[in-house]
């Protein structure tokens, strides 16, 4: 947590092609490593500021979220990634539960305070479940449309954001999780439920799967 705020900071973005240069470094020593021991194609997940150096690996991966400051240039950004003459493959992206987390994107979970002895969400957030559905939905057909070679939304549960009906208690909003998690009787215990963005998940992906195994016309 300390080293993302680091990051989010404005005073660390100077810093930023310093931090990459060591970055590239760091990653050009575990690829030598990697293939020496594993023979399959490597990738790396980027974070949205690193800048990687794909001549290593096999395929270019992203954490590709949207947000409101690369909503404008998402499409053409993720282009630009393509031209590396690799597969592309989005290894992260996806959404929190609440009306306004579009725009935060991956720090969705910012707004859940952590230093009580209970946690609990911060300021007034309404809990919206189609917020979710629908940006993830956006963001898979604009991922096939551009010819992306898979995409991995994060995630399917986070035990540790439970969903309770009190808004200040409920968790699962803030997670990324497309089902939320309901706790039981028993320290421990939980069991879940699909949210919304489930079931778009569940039916895109059985869309895509039927056009793929589709005989081509002769």
């Amino acid at each position: 947590r300390q080293r993302a705020a680091r990051l989010s900071s404005p005073r660390s973005w100077p810093l930023l092609p310093w931090y990459n240069h060591k970055l590239n470094a760091l990653l050009a020593r575990a690829v030598t490593v990697t293939r020496s021991h594993f023979h399959g194609q490597i990738t790396y997940g980027a974070g949205l500021w690193e800048r990687v150096d794909w001549r290593p690996f096999d395929i270019v991966g992203l954490n590709y979220y949207r947000v409101r400051f690369n909503r404008r240039r998402y499409v053409a950004n993720l282009r630009r990634y393509l031209r590396h003459g690799k597969p592309v493959v989005v290894a992260e992206f996806g959404c929190a539960s609440f009306d306004g987390a579009v725009d935060k994107g991956p720090a969705a979970h910012e707004i859940i305070d952590w230093s009580g002895s209970v946690p609990q969400i911060t300021g007034h957030y309404v809990r919206d479940e189609q917020v979710q559905a629908d940006q993830i939905a956006e963001l898979i057909g604009i991922y096939e449309t551009e010819g992306i070679g898979g995409a991995f939304v994060f995630e399917f549960i986070e035990p540790s954001h439970p969903h309770s009906d009190d808004p200040r208690q409920d968790l699962d909003m803030a997670g990324y999780g497309i089902v939320k998690v309901l706790p039981d009787q028993g320290p421990g215990s939980y069991h879940w439920e699909p949210k919304a963005a489930f079931h778009t998940v569940a039916r895109l992906y059985e869309s895509h799967s039927q056009t793929q195994n589709r005989p081509s016309p002769r």
